[in-house]
């Protein structure tokens, strides 16, 4: 806007000089030329010595959580400038960029600082940084940008929904098999000891520790261990028809994970990256399990799944025994055991959770 009125100005200057002969016209004319050169030098000779600094407080949030960013604009030149700074939110799992502009002057020699109020919608990893710089003369009518390279990053811990979850006397009972045993909680599996003891009434005659009872002359008792699997397979794919990551596909994953822990539901999640020779498998059967799954979840990348997980994993793990699957693909399709397939993304994750059952 201000070029027009620049160029507009120095067109009336011209038709009065012209028109009606203007003594002054040729001087006046001649300092609004003169502006232009003036301006782009005070461009080029400041614009470069503009440094920023970028950094964010907390690099730890959770959705919906203020994070403020600051950024340090230090000039160095003697001449101050105007400038524009451009910052961008970038969610690396996918989802929209967004954009915000701030201005700001900057005194001769000085420091200026600026805010930036950053509210995560999503969970998951987000690249906060400048996109650009630009610098404008005293006058405002000419510009130069340059880009920048400052970024931060922060991870975004998950805001999960409440899951209308139903865990049936199957799953809760079924028998797992398990290559390790729990330390501290005894189970059925006779294939592993978890403890002997002395016999006490109503101890079955099937776990008589026969030989060391014949040895200390007292009838002693074996208590098997617990092992350490899962009734339930929670498996993570691509979509073919639509391989872009989506936030909501990791707060959908979340939510249902830890809807099942809460129940305690153990249970595996796998899911296996293009990058990757294997796959990759957590135990969820603790809270602590469940923080160390959302580390791992949280630094998905758009198009980083492979599709076709349930027979890679029936392949890779031929011997195990589960009492149900799940599967959610990064299209938003959900399936649970042998269901119908049901697209989450045609309703709000919450109201999808609120409303629809989910039996394993």
């Amino acid at each position: 806007m201000k070029k027009w009125i620049y160029i507009l100005i120095v067109g009336l200057s011209v038709y009065l000089s012209i028109m009606y002969q203007w003594d002054l016209g040729i001087q006046v004319l001649a300092a609004e030329i003169c502006l232009v050169p003036i301006c782009i030098g005070e461009i080029l000779l400041v614009h470069k010595k503009v440094s920023v600094q970028m950094n964010c407080r907390r690099d730890l949030l959770e959705q919906e959580e203020d994070g403020q960013v600051e950024v340090v604009l230090k000039n160095k030149s003697p001449l101050g400038i105007a400038v524009r700074v451009m910052f961008v939110c970038e969610y690396m799992a996918g989802g929209k960029k967004q954009k915000i502009t701030q201005k700001a002057w900057l005194e001769p020699k000085k420091e200026t600082m600026l805010s930036w109020h950053f509210v995560p919608e999503h969970c998951g990893e987000v690249k906060l940084g400048i996109e650009k710089i630009t610098s404008y003369d005293f006058m405002g009518l000419f510009s130069l940008s340059r880009k920048r390279k400052e970024q931060v990053y922060v991870i975004v811990m998950p805001k999960p929904y409440p899951v209308n979850l139903c865990v049936t006397n199957r799953t809760r009972w079924f028998p797992v098999d398990g290559e390790s045993y729990e330390k501290d909680r005894k189970g059925e599996d006779a294939s592993e000891i978890y403890n002997v003891r002395e016999y006490r009434a109503g101890d079955r005659m099937q776990k008589v520790h026969w030989k060391l009872s014949a040895r200390e002359d007292t009838i002693y008792i074996k208590e098997f261990s617990y092992p350490l699997g899962a009734a339930v397979v929670f498996l993570l794919e691509e979509d073919k028809r639509k391989s872009r990551l989506i936030p909501e596909f990791l707060e959908a994953v979340i939510s249902i994970s830890m809807a099942l822990q809460a129940e305690a539901c153990p249970h595996y999640i796998a899911w296996k990256k293009k990058e990757e020779d294997s796959i990759t498998r957590i135990l969820i059967r603790k809270e602590e399990d469940m923080y160390e799954a959302i580390g791992e979840l949280l630094k998905f990348k758009s198009d980083c799944l492979e599709a076709d997980m349930e027979e890679r994993y029936r392949y890779t793990y031929k011997n195990d025994t589960y009492a149900a699957l799940l599967k959610l693909d990064t299209g938003m399709n959900f399936r649970a055991n042998q269901e119908e397939t049901i697209p989450i993304m045609h309703q709000e994750i919450k109201e999808f959770f609120a409303n629809q059952e989910i039996v394993v």
